[in-house]
């Protein structure tokens, strides 16, 4: 087999070259182990040269660059790289990032001498540590080293010519320095990964705290930061790209345009795992690839204002779950049915029943009307809204579970007299017309063998199963909080 030199990159990359396509920034897919791991090598070293321009303070000088133009539209060395703006810096990062993922692809590829066989070049080379046969098989030394058997291998230590020699003396010294040397490509790769990631996700935070402060409405300031809105130009200095960065979705996929006559297609096409692209996570056009409580996370707002404090304790401490929809509709509804809960609460940890109409007229009772009246329409839904925000923030659930999840049976009462059997039972639904729970009480009778079935729908007060939980909280000593919902 004739000795092929390892190939230089080619620009642009993934352009068609010759009867196949490009791999990553070389003209084709490596065909030797040897040119897998120099694949390897030249791929970290262009990433370590991007994160080197992305870091630069000022301009940095490429003296290495051939005096007469080494690509067509390229102007000739030596080069000046300017400081970069930080959309640039972005890229770089980016482009750096992908360039290693590159690199994780290439180590695990296996080399068009190997065949169909599925062995990777890191467990070929250590095969070859005991396995005599890499030195003197014609198939097997190709696969390995690039060269037959007796041939001089390239690049590579050990550089004494006559170490450098594919045979059975030689073939333990060749295949241990190609494993050092991967590790530690390998190894160099991972603490550059380490630092691009941890230095991009710095800046996203930070661009977006610094885009959401210059917004002049919050709300729109958090969809900013969330790139929710003025996304178009790649959501640079957002969670948005923060979360892709930190998530590692750099997938490759294989480009499907490769054409089926060549088996080595560079993978150049993002797979959307899940269904959602790798730059999507975020976006609104993907609603459900982070979740429910998503839309609760950017319609979070801070507390700003001594009463919105005071309003949200209020609501906190009441354990009051109103949906958005419902608040805006009925503000006044939610303000009773807050009220109603405090007061009751209170009655409760002072041992008197809820709704006693002494204690609500009275003390305490009248004390926490006054200061619920206190709170501004503004402040009350402020503080609703929120509430249930936090709600999905800790549920992820992007909705409130209702009761009538939980089965239809709540209650049941059973009534003997003589050969006659009476018994009811009532189940709790939700009414989207009304906002509210209904509860239907089901009552059969069983006389002669006959049996009938009569309905009879009513507002639902509190559940038998919660008073029976606040009567064994008290028995306890302890109150017990039912979220009016």
């Amino acid at each position: 087999m004739a000795v092929t030199p390892f190939s230089g990159p080619i620009v642009p990359p993934w352009s068609p070259s010759g009867a196949g396509y490009a791999w990553s920034i070389f003209a084709h897919a490596p065909e030797s182990c040897d040119e897998e791991v120099a694949y390897s090598e030249a791929l970290l070293c262009t990433a370590n040269e991007l994160a080197k321009v992305a870091d630069a303070i000022a301009p940095i000088r490429w003296n290495g660059v051939d005096g007469t133009s080494p690509f067509t539209g390229f102007p000739p060395g030596p080069w000046s790289i300017p400081v970069q703006s930080n959309k640039d810096r972005f890229i770089l990062r980016d482009l750096a990032i992908y360039l290693l993922a590159n690199l994780a692809l290439t180590d695990m590829k296996v080399p068009t001498n190997g065949g169909t066989n599925p062995e990777t070049c890191s467990a070929v080379y250590a095969r070859a540590l005991t396995d005599s046969s890499f030195a003197t098989d014609p198939v097997k030394a190709p696969w390995l080293f690039g060269v037959a058997p007796t041939g001089t291998t390239q690049y590579f230590p050990p550089m004494e010519p006559t170490r450098r020699v594919v045979n059975t003396t030689n073939l333990t010294d060749l295949a241990r320095s190609r494993l050092e040397f991967n590790t530690q490509i390998l190894r160099g790769a991972s603490r550059l990964l380490e630092e691009l990631i941890r230095k991009s996700v710095e800046a996203d935070m930070a661009g977006a705290e610094q885009r959401r402060a210059r917004a002049t409405d919050p709300e729109r300031g958090s969809a900013v930061a969330w790139a929710q809105q003025e996304a178009a130009n790649g959501s640079y200095n957002s969670l948005g790209h923060a979360l892709r960065v930190l998530s590692g979705r750099w997938e490759l996929a294989r480009n499907p345009n490769a054409g089926a006559f060549f088996d080595n297609k560079f993978h150049t096409v993002d797979p959307a795992c899940g269904g959602v692209a790798a730059g999507k996570l975020l976006s609104p056009d993907s609603p459900n690839a982070y979740g429910p409580d998503l839309n609760a996370r950017v319609k979070d707002r801070g507390i700003t204002t001594a009463s919105q404090k005071a309003a949200m304790e209020i609501v906190t401490n009441a354990g009051l779950i109103v949906p958005k929809g419902h608040v805006a509709a009925n503000l006044g509804g939610a303000r009773t049915a807050l009220k109603k809960q405090l007061i009751g609460l209170a009655a409760q940890s002072n041992g008197i029943t809820p709704g006693d109409p002494a204690f609500e007229q009275t003390g305490m009772g009248k004390s926490l009307t006054y200061v619920l009246d206190t709170v501004s329409d503004a402040d009350l839904t402020f503080a609703l809204e929120r509430g249930f925000d936090q709600y999905n923030l800790l549920t992820a659930a992007g909705h409130v579970r209702q009761r009538h999840d939980r089965g239809r049976a709540e209650a049941r009462r059973v009534c003997r007299s003589g050969t006659r059997h009476r018994r009811s039972h009532c189940s709790e639904r939700w009414d989207p017309a009304t906002g509210s729970r209904r509860r239907h009480y089901f009552t059969r009778r069983r006389d002669s063998g006959i049996s009938a079935v009569r309905r009879v729908p009513e507002l639902c007060g509190p559940s038998l199963r919660s008073r029976l939980r606040s009567r064994r909280s008290r028995r306890a000593g302890t109150p017990s909080i039912t979220p009016a919902i």
